[in-house]
């Protein structure tokens, strides 16, 4: 593949010149409906990365890891592109290089400097005995970067690792275009936390370790699934914070605490592809209304998951969202007129939710690549506007619960784990800040 001149010295620097041997031509390809959004919003501080991680039980051997990334991406062709601007479109260009993993030296998902990039939409990091992978979310979702980590994970380890289908590049969202759904009702401003963002470049991150089983026993005595009562102690965090606010700023501040949950599609639409494929709905207590007590927003949030997760009203969110993209003006607007339109309606979009809670449920290891690990962790993507989200993803029989912040006060993360303590859960901090 010809490298672009601007791509020579990332290539010397980085990645030694390694490339992935030729196995023909590879098409460009667009952006899936989802990644599409990204590259437009895409800033200092909102980089639109996220991060995976697992722990291994011995340190990292960075020439080890460097080899099983060369066996490991060549399988990952849906990986194995660089962004490239347009005339009306980003697109995804072909790139066979193949990264240096490197030490982390910065707070996770910010932006590296320019000597330390590689062309592609990820990079490897490693620290101590910790492997982790931060992704763009304009390249995959949640699960997609799971199945690659514990791919590579698997290499790694010296262990034989699941290589993904054809279809993994495919723009899922496609199948489901559909006409004749009315249009979505706007959610109205919500609740957002009052406090500074930190200096540029710095990425708070707090993460809860606790046994998985405890925390589902907690959710059975309430009828809930897991995520549902992460959801309502993450709700109780915020009207915690709300009614501690100064009478004056609750005045001020008054509006629905709205949590947006995203959700993996491929559960109700079966696909291969590695590419974003999942919806959000929001779960919202009103504290203008008046306190809620703990089993009052559990069955708000019982309620409501079980009526959003509806297929019908997750087939209308989608056809919402394709319907955008068709719009002819959209269509023949140069890309510089739709980064001015979606940055705007991002931040329209921004103000209608508090904070997002994202659970990727469990890491799909092997038996054999279980017993090499202590534990993993997934750090959300950081978002200047709401200032805080949460990251779930559970390994073997432990639950790691990560509050991840660009703003100055632990509050938000004091609430929650302080809950869940007084709930009886034993949970284990560990965090990035001294």
């Amino acid at each position: 593949m010809a490298v672009q001149e601007s791509d020579l010295d990332v290539l010397r620097k980085v990645s030694g010149g390694i490339k992935v041997p030729e196995h023909g031509p590879r098409p460009w390809s667009r952006l899936d409906n989802a990644g599409k959004l990204f590259p437009s919003i895409a800033s200092s501080r909102a980089t639109t990365y996220f991060r995976l991680s697992v722990s291994f039980y011995r340190a990292i051997e960075p020439e080890v890891l460097h080899r099983a990334l060369a066996e490991t991406l060549p399988f990952f062709h849906a990986f194995r592109v660089r962004l490239v601007r347009g005339i009306f479109w980003y697109s995804l260009a072909p790139c066979d290089v193949i990264p240096v993993p490197l030490p982390e030296q910065t707070f996770p998902c910010m932006p590296v400097a320019r000597r330390y990039r590689a062309p592609l939409l990820f990079r490897v990091r490693w620290w101590k005995k910790r492997l982790s992978v931060e992704f763009s979310h304009a390249l995959t979702d949640g699960t997609g970067g799971m199945t690659f980590l514990t791919s590579l994970a698997a290499s790694y380890a010296g262990l034989a690792f699941v290589k993904p289908e054809s279809g993994q590049a495919e723009d899922a969202f496609q199948a489901l275009r559909e006409k004749g759904y009315p249009r979505s009702r706007a959610w109205s401003p919500a609740f957002h936390v009052p406090f500074q963002l930190l200096p540029k470049g710095e990425y708070a991150v707090v993460t809860g370790t606790m046994p998985l089983d405890a925390v589902k026993q907690l959710a059975s005595i309430q009828k809930m699934t897991l995520t549902e009562y992460v959801c309502a102690v993450y709700l109780a965090a915020f009207q915690e914070i709300f009614e501690n606010l100064e009478p004056a700023q609750r005045r001020r501040l008054a509006a629905p605490i709205r949590i947006v949950i995203p959700i993996n599609l491929r559960k109700f639409f079966p696909s291969p592809t590695l590419r974003n494929f999942f919806a959000v709905f929001p779960v919202e207590i009103d504290p203008s209304l008046g306190h809620y007590s703990f089993e009052e927003i559990c069955h708000k949030v019982k309620g409501t998951f079980q009526v959003e997760t509806d297929i019908k009203l997750i087939r209308k969110q989608v056809a919402r969202n394709l319907r955008g993209e068709m719009n002819p003006v959209a269509r023949l607007s140069p890309l510089i007129f739709k980064n001015l339109f979606l940055g705007r309606a991002f931040f329209n979009y921004e103000r209608q939710y508090t904070s997002s809670l994202s659970n990727l449920g469990a890491f799909p290891v092997s038996a054999g690549l279980a017993e090499l690990l202590a534990e993993a962790d997934f750090v959300p993507p950081p978002n200047p506007y709401t200032k805080v989200h949460c990251g779930v993803v559970s390994l073997r029989g432990s639950l790691s619960i990560t509050v991840a912040r660009l703003m100055n006060s632990s509050a938000v993360e004091r609430a929650f784990f302080g809950f869940l303590r007084r709930q009886g859960a034993a949970v284990r901090l560990i965090t990035n800040q001294f």
